[in-house]
């Protein structure tokens, strides 16, 4: 498999999906640097964007990974995604929420077009979601497994799983190193 080839798949995945997004204040030219196959946005990398847009770059580059496995058959990439609570990150403004309903839209979009498209390649991956506060315009597209509350988590009978340990313990320097 070409290098060139797989980048530059890998590269209209990537703007097609930030396009599909339309970030704000982005004019949406993105591309994966080949020297170091990170994300750039508008030539600005991954460090350079604020919260809520360096959230959707992250979505945007992970999702052209997944679909890059799965429309190539000879890519050796997992199709396996889990996207753990992007909204957390997108802020809880108007402008916030309908960028985080473009991106929900937009993945439940793709993958049902190009199931059609792909055929059962599009059905042998794996993208889960944790989330839950999908916008409700949209939540009706996605299979919702289990939601959690404050209190019910997934991990049940923990009398406190935030707090210290019982019996904190001191490390050193060259604790846990193996030879």
């Amino acid at each position: 498999m070409d290098r060139d080839e797989i980048l530059d798949h890998l590269d209209g995945l990537f703007r097609k999906i930030v396009a599909g997004f339309e970030l704000p204040w982005a004019t949406g030219r993105a591309r994966i640097d080949r020297d170091t196959l990170l994300p750039m946005v508008d030539e600005q990398d991954f460090a350079q964007r604020g919260g809520g847009s360096r959230t959707a770059v992250s979505v945007a580059y992970s999702l052209a990974l997944l679909l890059h496995a799965m429309e190539d058959t000879r890519s050796k990439l997992p199709t396996l995604l889990i996207l753990d609570s992007p909204q957390k990150n997108l802020g809880n403004n108007s402008h916030d929420q309908q960028l985080a309903e473009r991106i929900y839209g937009w993945i439940a979009s793709y993958i049902s077009d190009q199931r059609d498209t792909y055929g059962d390649r599009y059905n042998e991956y794996q993208l889960i979601v944790v989330d839950n506060d999908i916008p409700a315009d949209v939540l009706d597209r996605f299979d919702v497994i289990q939601r959690f509350d404050e209190d019910r988590g997934f991990i049940r009978d923990l009398r406190d799983p935030h707090g210290a340990p019982e019996e904190p313990v001191q490390l050193a320097l060259g604790d846990g190193a193996t030879s």
